[in-house]
């Protein structure tokens, strides 16, 4: 008898309202990201065909590598894609039955799942989706910690708009927002065709006011619930 999965697509959809909205393409972790830590080694793999993970080792400066926090992000065509591949991370740890994240952590993405060792009351794992992207985020030196605020910070600057200082420094740019007229059930193409994924390309966003974005081939696509205007956010942020 094959054991039914505990880990149901079905009742995250249900869950999902804000990661229906958001878009992220092309992000990178910046070696200035996490303030007093030192980016060891970041590498992009093709774990599967058409899946690239962007894997980033962080040691906390001055921890002699005793400290080391192990984040990876993957992006999606569309939310449900990356709870997919949320599910299948869960389902590769050797650990099963990961709890889902409850109280403040339950706020993190549109669907998170935490690891804690039984003798610690540090988070020293988490599993979450937020939109079409999809992140891991582990404590995986000999010295164990608490990842959750690291999950909370990237949890943020992906479902956010980028605050209005950096936006005044150049470091992002909101584009002219796109004001559409639209029926109900009616898909527009935001973008036609997306950027090489390179560094110096920047990291987009995309934020719509309800409904549903996704990727298909090179475009982004919105599409509409109910009728009325709507007005979709991009922001390119530098890297």
């Amino acid at each position: 008898m094959i054991e039914e999965s505990p880990y149901k697509l079905e009742e995250w959809a249900d869950a999902t309202t804000l990661g229906r909205h958001i878009f992220n393409y092309n992000f990178r972790m910046a070696a200035t990201y996490l303030k007093g830590w030192d980016l060891v080694n970041a590498v992009e793999a093709e774990s599967e065909p058409g899946l690239t993970e962007k894997i980033y080792i962080w040691e906390k400066a001055g921890s002699k590598g005793k400290t080391l926090v192990r984040v990876c992000i993957s992006e999606h065509d569309d939310w449900r894609m990356a709870q997919v591949q949320l599910r299948k991370y869960l389902m590769q740890c050797m650990r099963p039955n990961i709890p889902r994240g409850s109280g403040r952590l339950a706020k993190i993405g549109d669907v998170i799942f935490v690891g804690q060792p039984e003798d610690l009351k540090a988070v020293a794992a988490t599993f979450f989706s937020r939109g079409n992207v999809t992140v891991t985020v582990s404590s995986v030196g000999g010295t164990i910690i608490d990842v959750s605020k690291i999950a909370r910070m990237l949890d943020h600057t992906f479902s956010q708009p980028p605050a209005k200082d950096d936006i005044k420094k150049g470091l992002a740019e909101a584009i002219t927002p796109r004001s559409l007229k639209m029926k109900k059930g009616e898909t527009v193409t935001i973008i036609e065709t997306l950027p090489e994924p390179v560094p110096r390309s920047g990291w987009l966003k995309i934020i719509a006011p309800d409904g549903e974005l996704r990727r298909e081939d090179d475009s982004v696509i919105y599409a509409s619930p109910q009728a009325g205007e709507k007005q979709i956010e991009q922001y390119r942020i530098a890297q």
